[in-house]
C-alpha cells in the first residue's frame, strides 16, 4: 500500500541493521557473507534493506524466487543475486537477460542448462543430508562440475549446501559437514564460492569451516537467532498501533466473533486496528500487548481488521501500542507464544501494514 491512513504500521530501523552487519562480520573477518533477502527480507522489506547493506559493503544476495531476484535487478544493477529455489527451464532467457545468479538442484535443470545456448552463471546445490533440494551423490556434483569445465558462457560459481539443525544437534550438524567436504575432495578445483552456514552456523561452528568462502546470513541480520546466547544483535523491527477505540463492557456482555469473552465485572476494551489479514492471527489471543510500557492481555476472539485488549483506567483513546518490539514481546517470546519459531512470526506480517523506515540522516 502506499499510502498510510490506519494508524497500524511496521517501524524498521536500519541503523540496527548496520550494526547487526557489522557484529556478524566480526565474528569470521575472513569469510564474506551473503546477505538472505528472501520473503521480503523476513516481512521487513528487501529493497530497503538491500539499499543499506548496498551502503555497508554487502554486493552479494540471496532469495528463494526469481520474482523476487527481478525485483532486486531492476533496483540494484551492481549486485549479485542468487536464486537458491527451484528454476523452470523456461525461465533460462530471463536468467541471462538479467544476469541472475541461479541454483542447479537436479537433474532435469541441468540437461536444460547444457542445451541452453547462451551465456548462464549459477551455483550447484548438494544435498548433505536435509533431502529437500539438491543432488545427493558428491559423483553427481562432480558431473555437472565437469559438464561445464570447457565452457566458458556456461560459469559455475558456486557449490553449497543446507544445514538442517545447525541451531540444534551439533552432530548432525558435523555429520553433514563431512558429507559436504567430501564433494570438494572429489573436486580438482572447486569454484570459487563454496558457502553452508546460515546464521546459527555462522555464530555456531564457522571456525572449523576453513574450507569455505561464504556464509548465508540471513535471520541474524534482521536482530535474531534460534540460540538461547546473547550475540549483541538488535531486532530490527517494530509492529505498532494505537488505541482506536474504548468500549466499556458491563458484568455479563459478550465481546466479539463467537462471543467466547464474557465479562466477569465492569471491564475497559481497548479496540485495537490490526487483526489477522495484517497477518496477527487468532492465536495471538491470550498473549500480550505494551501501552506505556505495561503489559495487557489480548481477550476475545481476534477479527480480520481489529482485536482486543483488556484494558485498565489508565489508557486514552489514541495511546500508542507495541505488539510486537522491545520489552519482552519480540519475535522469540511471540513464537514461544505461538509454539512456532521467529522466522514465522517475522515472515507473517502482511504487506497490507506499511513499513516505516527510520535511520540516522547521512552527511
Amino acid at each position: 500500500m502506499s499510502e498510510r491512513y490506519r494508524k497500524t504500521w511496521y517501524e524498521i530501523n536500519l541503523d540496527d541493521l548496520a550494526s547487526n552487519t557489522h557484529r556478524l562480520r566480526l565474528v569470521h573477518e575472513a569469510r564474506a557473507l551473503i546477505a538472505v533477502v528472501k520473503a521480503d527480507a523476513y516481512g521487513h522489506g528487501a529493497l530497503k534493506v538491500v539499499e543499506r547493506l548496498r551502503q555497508e559493503g554487502l554486493t552479494f544476495f540471496a532469495v528463494s524466487l526469481l520474482e523476487e531476484a527481478l525485483e532486486l535487478r531492476a533496483k540494484f544493477k551492481d549486485i549479485t543475486v542468487l536464486v537458491m529455489g527451484v528454476i523452470n527451464p523456461e525461465d533460462l532467457p530471463l536468467l541471462e537477460q538479467h544476469d541472475i545468479v541461479f541454483t542447479i538442484s537436479d537433474h532435469a535443470i541441468f540437461e536444460a542448462v547444457k542445451a541452453y545456448p547462451g551465456a548462464l552463471r549459477f551455483h550447484i546445490k548438494f544435498d548433505s543430508g536435509m533431502n529437500r533440494l539438491g543432488f545427493k551423490h558428491a559423483t553427481d556434483v562432480k558431473k555437472v562440475m565437469d559438464a561445464f569445465a570447457t565452457l566458458p558462457h556456461k560459469q559455475v560459481e558456486g557449490l553449497y549446501s543446507h544445514l538442517a539443525t545447525s541451531d540444534g544437534d551439533d552432530a548432525f550438524v558435523a555429520w553433514q559437514f563431512e558429507r559436504f567436504k567430501a564433494v570438494l575432495d572429489v573436486l580438482p578445483h572447486p569454484p570459487p564460492v563454496v558457502h553452508l552456514s546460515n546464521t546459527s552456523a555462522w555464530l555456531k561452528h564457522e571456525a572449523t569451516f576453513n574450507s569455505f568462502t561464504h556464509a548465508r546470513i540471513g535471520i541474524g541480520l534482521y536482530g535474531y537467532t534460534l540460540e538461547p546466547v546473547d550475540y549483541g544483535l538488535v531486532p530490527i523491527g517494530t509492529l505498532k498501533t494505537v488505541v482506536s477505540q474504548i468500549k466499556k463492557l458491563n458484568t455479563g456482555e459478550y465481546l466479539g466473533y463467537g462471543i467466547t469473552y464474557q465479562a466477569s465485572e465492569p471491564t475497559r476494551i481497548a479496540v485495537l486496528p490490526i487483526g489477522y489479514a495484517d497477518g496477527w492471527i487468532r492465536q495471538h489471543k491470550g498473549h500480550d500487548v505494551l501501552i506505556k510500557g505495561r503489559r495487557y492481555p489480548i481477550i476475545g476472539n481476534i477479527c480480520m481488521d481489529q482485536l482486543f485488549v483488556k484494558i485498565d483506567d489508565s489508557i486514552k483513546l489514541g495511546e500508542a501500542v507495541v505488539l510486537m518490539g522491545p520489552g519482552g514481546l519480540d519475535a522469540n517470546a511471540i513464537a514461544s507464544h505461538l509454539h512456532t519459531i521467529n522466522y514465522e512470526v517475522l515472515c507473517s506480517i502482511s504487506s497490507r501494514v506499511p513499513r516505516i523506515y527510520i535511520e540516522e540522516a547521512k552527511p
